[in-house]
C-alpha cells in the first residue's frame, strides 16, 4: 500500500497540522514543508530498515527562487 502523506513529524514523531503552501508544523514548533518532512520519513524508514542509525537536521535551510527571462536568481530571507 503506498501512503502518500506522513501525519507525524519526522523529528518528533508527533501528529502534525498541515498549513497553507504546504508547510507542516508539530506541536514542537518544527515547521518545514510537507514533501521534505515525507522525503526525511522515507530516508528514516529505508535507513531504519538497513539498521544504520542517523540523526536526522534539527534545522533546514530554505531557499526560494524568482524566475525571470534571462536567469532564475536566489532570494534571501
Amino acid at each position: 500500500m503506498l501512503r502518500l502523506a506522513t501525519k507525524k513529524c519526522t523529528l518528533h514523531k508527533v501528529e502534525i497540522v498541515r498549513e497553507p503552501r504546504g508547510l507542516v508544523t508539530c506541536p514542537y514548533g518544527y515547521t518545514l514543508h510537507a514533501d521534505v518532512n515525507d522525503g526525511l520519513g522515507v530516508m528514516a524508514r529505508g535507513l531504519e530498515a538497513l539498521s544504520i542509525e542517523v540523526q536526522l537536521p534539527r534545522q533546514i535551510g530554505v531557499l526560494s527562487f524568482l524566475a525571470t527571462p534571462s536567469r532564475v536568481k536566489p532570494i534571501k530571507p
